[in-house]
């Protein structure tokens, strides 16, 4: 009988599978979001212009583009009105808005301002029904001129209210409730 012996791999070559690994999974990650980023905003655009020029026609300088309501199903893809909230890779449209809102909304603006302008502006709201406490989201671009910030201050009551406020599913890292805000 003998006995086998079973070379111990280098801490260098477990170091470097390692990292390549985890670098090849968040490259995957990254190509998942991108593609359901891209879907969603191929989604959510569809017939905004028309709105747009019904805005303008009422006097308006913005308009609501996509809206959807919060989901409790994890598995389902649309919303109880039918709208779409999870996109190509099972990307969830509140994710986008929330976790990866500066490039969602960095791409959304591209979509409306060409060649590089930025006379457009995309942003989004949040309301909750004061009946059914059922919240939604709203997803608007504008062609209004842009006010300027008055403080960037970490100590301006605003500075809280501009940060996000969600935190995907539930109330966890990161989320305030609207009366922790209004009492600030």
């Amino acid at each position: 009988m003998s006995v086998i012996e079973i070379q111990q791999p280098s801490f260098d070559e477990l170091k470097n599978t390692t990292l390549q690994v985890r670098e090849e999974k968040r490259q995957k990650h990254l190509e998942r979001i991108k593609i359901g980023k891209d879907d969603a905003i191929k989604h959510i655009t569809n017939g905004c212009f028309d709105k747009m020029k019904i805005a303008a026609s009422n006097g308006l300088d913005k308009t609501d583009i996509y809206s959807f309501t919060w989901v409790k199903d994890p598995d389902n893809t649309h919303d109880e009105n039918g709208n779409k909230t999870i996109f190509e890779g099972r990307v969830r449209l509140l994710d986008l808005i929330t976790k990866s809102n500066r490039d969602f909304f960095n791409s959304l603006n591209i979509f409306f301002n060409k060649d590089g302008e930025t006379k457009y502006y995309c942003g989004v709201y949040k309301n909750t029904d004061n009946k059914t406490g059922i919240n939604s989201w709203n997803i608007f671009v504008s062609w209004a001129s842009r006010k300027p910030r008055l403080s960037d201050s970490n100590n301006d009551e605003n500075h809280y209210r501009k940060r996000s406020q969600y935190s995907g599913r539930g109330r966890g890292r990161g989320g305030r409730s609207n009366q922790y805000q209004k009492n600030i």
